[in-house]
């Protein structure tokens, strides 16, 4: 089997402290081009095995799904905007996951954290004064979790494969601590519509009462409620508040038993706009 030397190169991977390369850039090796940078299986690498070249591509590439995708943003639910952003930018990131892994420079892993999460508010409006606890919360996907994960399902892939055995779905199977896998976690955003938004970026602004006072403080939930005796319901709060309103069950008095009544998805979304006017009121009542 002959190697086609037009989509194959060399690249050369140095310690990061080292400034000069063996082999020159631009130069050619037995017909194999000598390269800086090369993407390989959807990754891009460097000479240095760091971030900055795949983290170029990560911002180009969402910009510019971004601008194609903003007609569709405009009107949206912030539902669709997560469902939207999961399709489209998580999967870039899925990529990079090794190398998250191994990365020992904390500030490299906090670099990627921040691009991710920055994607996130470029994609459901969010302001950059939004705390990035909450931000992670709306996400529901943490890279640090998330490529554990991936590296202990293939190390058990790799000596289930070594030991000739079975294969079973790793995903789903247990640590042997009995820690589960899965990353999976509460989805804040799903039913939620587009005034949510709204109400997150409110509570991220300076209050304007305290400015007056030539006080400088957002407008948080605890804020409010310390400094200016209003209270307003946390998102946490809101879902759990719809997923109790849209429990209804009917009671069978000859079998003795409850039957829980399917809720369609418009009056989900119904009660989670009848939970969020309220806190959204009093947001507004605030200013005036």
């Amino acid at each position: 089997m002959e190697i086609n030397k037009k989509k194959s190169a060399i690249l050369e991977f140095v310690n990061r402290r080292i400034k000069k390369t063996n082999l020159v850039i631009g130069n050619q090796l037995m017909g194999f081009p000598i390269v800086r940078e090369y993407k390989y299986l959807g990754t891009w690498l460097n000479q240095k095995l760091d971030f900055a070249t795949h983290a170029k591509f990560l911002l180009k590439k969402c910009n510019s799904i971004r601008a194609s995708l903003s007609p569709t943003l405009y009107n949206a639910s912030l539902d669709l905007w997560k469902n939207l952003w999961q399709t489209f930018i998580v999967p870039l990131y899925e990529f990079i996951l090794p190398l998250y892994f191994h990365e020992k420079a904390s500030s490299n892993k906090l670099r990627i954290d921040r691009m991710l999460r920055n994607s996130f508010r470029c994609y459901t409006g969010l302001k950059k004064g939004v705390s990035a606890k909450l931000i992670q919360d709306l996400m529901g996907y943490d890279l640090q979790k998330r490529s554990a994960v991936l590296y202990d399902v293939a190390v058990d892939k790799w000596q289930q494969r070594f030991k000739s055995t079975q294969i079973v779905n790793l995903q789903s199977h247990t640590k042997t601590d009995g820690v589960s896998r899965s990353t999976k976690e509460i989805n804040l955003c799903k039913y939620q519509p587009k005034e949510m938004v709204k109400c997150i970026n409110m509570q991220s602004s300076l209050c304007p009462k305290c400015q007056a006072s030539n006080i400088t403080h957002q407008r948080t939930i605890n804020h409010l409620k310390t400094q200016h005796n209003i209270q307003i319901q946390s998102i946490q709060e809101m879902v759990e508040g719809r997923e109790r309103m849209l429990k209804p069950r009917v009671r069978n008095e000859k079998e003795k038993t409850d039957k829980k009544v399917k809720v369609s998805r418009k009056e989900k979304v119904a009660a989670a706009t009848k939970i969020l006017e309220p806190n959204l009121l009093k947001l507004k009542s605030f200013l005036i």
